[in-house]
């Protein structure tokens, strides 16, 4: 985890393996997918062989969520073993898109799993979502609301225009290709996001609205939306950022909000006329001490219930408290994690030296071992192999220990 004055990397990525019953949950129109246990499997990964899969489908599904979801459902027949894959694979269960099909399955009480096939197929021959990653891609937007011209900022990558007219019917040809540029982009729908779970919200009121009306998508509502989200910066959650301008308080040095969740929670407390919400600029600016960088203090729900009570209470003391504590851990664990990134590059880079020179031997090292759920890679050598189980672990308890502070 460098500290650069981009974004770095986040000591949990913000759409990691807790990605499918978080950030792209919503109400309204959808039913929830929160209930799902987690995915074990959400990184591409060449150890397991014990994947299930549909007849006539290329979907990969691990153990635990063929247990943990499709459970006993009489749908369970249909899911068998794999034949054994050298390829490196993730659990398309571990994807929001697809809890979604199978809850808006049992929703709609399909009789087959269509909508998965349909899911899997989009998967496998669409390029997945770039998620954080500005990139050069097929991009899909929207017009203005008031002229034609192209909703600005609102990028859409082709795989998720593909399953959102899969999941929502009524929006088949809702979104229109853009024109390329030589500017990369973010896609609006990345699962990362929190605008995200607003988008999809209004979609699927839109297609409910449709399907209720018996006549096409009208696009007004999403689109007078994403124009004005458009040039708002998203929340970067916790990543930490140098140089990057932050809502501060004087009376709370440590605190850094950014300029969406000042306008969610800072904003109407100020108007409600709170102190605490008082002591907050109401401008951007540099945060006091840059040095190690800075990310959001307000973003997580456990942050945003500690501002409630104490702009309720008018306990400026007692939030202060709470921030310096948690910049003082996001400090000690982004600094552990970047030292555990640090050593598994090396031991990949070993790993990698040892491979290549046991192929060029031509004895067989590079190759993977079959049997049990797992397949060890006989090349790395035990002791790195143990290595990097160890600082899996590590990183694990790191990642556990942050999220008790989000």
């Amino acid at each position: 985890m460098s500290e650069t004055s981009a974004q770095t990397d986040p000591v949990v990525g913000p759409f990691s393996s807790r990605d499918s019953r978080s950030r792209l949950d919503v109400d309204r129109e959808l039913p929830s997918t929160s209930h799902l246990p987690l995915c074990p499997r959400s990184i591409y990964s060449s150890k397991y062989d014990d994947w299930y899969t549909l007849e006539g489908s290329i979907l990969d599904v691990c153990p635990d969520c063929l247990d943990g979801i499709i459970g006993r459902h009489p749908f369970r027949s249909q899911f068998f073993r794999t034949r054994r894959s050298e390829l490196r694979k993730k659990c398309d269960f571990s994807s929001y898109w697809f809890r979604l099909a199978w809850e808006l399955t049992l929703e709609q009480q399909r009789p087959d799993l269509s909508l998965i096939r349909a899911l899997a197929s989009i998967t496998h021959t669409e390029p997945e979502c770039p998620d954080t990653r500005e990139t050069h891609r097929v991009w899909y937007g929207l017009p203005r609301p008031y002229d034609d011209a192209p909703i600005s900022n609102l990028h859409i990558c082709q795989a998720d225009v593909r399953t959102l007219e899969t999941l929502f019917p009524t929006l088949r040809g809702f979104f229109t290709r853009l024109s390329p540029t030589t500017t990369p982009h973010q896609c609006a729908l990345r699962p990362s996001s929190r605008r995200a779970a607003t988008y999809l919200a209004t979609l699927a009121s839109t297609h409910a609205a449709a399907v209720a009306a018996r006549a096409p998508a009208d696009p007004t509502p999403f689109a007078r939306l994403a124009d004005a989200l458009a040039w708002k910066q998203e929340c970067q959650q916790d990543t930490q950022l140098r140089n990057a301008p932050w809502h501060t308080c004087a009376a709370i040095p440590a605190l850094t909000v950014c300029e969406a969740c000042y306008d969610e929670v800072v904003r109407p407390a100020r108007a409600a006329g709170s102190r605490l919400a008082g002591a907050v600029s109401r401008s951007l600016g540099l945060a006091f001490d840059r040095s190690l960088g800075r990310s959001c203090q307000l973003y997580s729900a456990r942050m945003r219930r500690a501002w409630a009570r104490a702009v309720r209470d008018d306990d400026v003391l007692g939030f202060a408290g709470v921030v310096r504590a948690r910049r003082k851990a996001e400090v000690r664990l982004q600094g552990r994690m970047r030292a555990l990134k640090g050593r598994m590059d090396e031991v990949e880079a070993r790993a990698e030296e040892r491979r290549g020179w046991g192929l060029s031997r031509g004895d067989g090292w590079g190759s993977e071992v079959a049997g049990g759920g797992a397949v060890e890679d006989v090349g790395m050598g035990a002791g790195l192999r143990l290595e990097k189980e160890r600082l899996r672990a590590e990183m694990a308890a790191v990642a556990r220990e942050w999220r008790e502070w989000e």
